[in-house]
């Protein structure tokens, strides 16, 4: 499941995930992008896309509502490579309508262009093996044992995971966009509270994973600081100096202070003027 509108598609079957540009490459003859309809003022017009064509904003069509009616699903333009999490919300909410606002060349087409979603019979299906859309079947457990033994394996793969996610923002495999913050933790636990306790509890312990990771990382004023002072102390018969002890302490704040206002500025900015 996409975390923002930065992540890729994925399909999970084959362990691929890829980025869609806004950016229109072709269109194919016959397609519902030649067939859209554009209101200006009182009059509609047929427009087709074209090549080069960049989408600049999306609205979804809420059943029972007009064009016009509903939000854009962004204040700012779209990033160039997010059109990957339209096709996910089309397809997991089953919209048939949605409104887009294009550019063509340097100027601003003069009203949203509505377009009408599709089957597409050369998509990729799960009769295929693939599967396009998340599986949120619940797997339950027969037994006590049976239910330690899932949470534990549930606990070290979301342990891999937090490590590798740390990897990967320090490696730049992974954009620090995809951090979030306590406005974001906050957002999210509200939904899923909104929808299934279950669902939250998970959210929690997930968010209690990641947090006991983050706490031993060998950072001063966190436990894997002490640990490693610790070490130190093992390593060299005598604890280290008081002086590089409260430095490192100062350090240590400084960092934490410092990530944690650049994570609550990320959020404010996705939260409320899109990322």
């Amino acid at each position: 499941m996409p975390l923002n509108w930065a992540s890729p598609v994925a399909i999970d079957g084959l362990g691929l995930a890829y980025r869609v540009e806004t950016t229109v490459e072709e269109v194919r003859p016959g397609s519902p992008a030649t067939r859209g309809r554009m209101q200006t003022g009182s009059a509609t017009q047929e427009v087709s896309l074209q090549k080069d064509d960049v989408i600049e904003k999306v609205r979804f069509l809420e059943p029972g509502k007009a064009p016009g009616e509903t939000e854009w699903s962004f204040w700012n333009a779209l990033k160039p490579d997010q059109w990957a999490h339209v096709l996910w919300v089309l397809q997991l909410e089953d919209y048939k309508e949605i409104e887009v606002q294009v550019k063509r060349g340097n100027t601003i087409l003069p009203g949203p262009v509505l377009l009408t979603a599709e089957p597409d019979p050369s998509w990729p299906g799960d009769d295929l093996g693939l599967i396009l859309m998340p599986d949120l079947r619940l797997q339950k457990a027969n037994n006590l044992p049976e239910a330690l033994a899932m949470g534990v394996e549930r606990t070290v793969t979301s342990v891999k995971q937090v490590y590798l996610h740390l990897m990967g923002f320090l490696t730049g495999q992974l954009s620090y966009k995809n951090l979030s913050g306590p406005v974001m933790i906050a957002t999210t636990a509200f939904d899923f509270a909104g929808e299934d306790f279950a669902m939250f509890l998970l959210f929690l312990g997930i968010i209690s994973i990641n947090l006991a990771v983050i706490n031993f990382l060998p950072i001063p004023v966190l436990d894997g600081g002490h640990m490693v002072f610790l070490i130190y102390e093992w390593l060299r018969g005598k604890p280290a100096t008081e002086q590089v002890r409260v430095a490192a302490t100062y350090m240590g704040l400084v960092l934490l202070a410092s990530l944690m206002l650049f994570v609550i500025y990320l959020d404010v900015k996705r939260k409320w003027f899109g990322l």
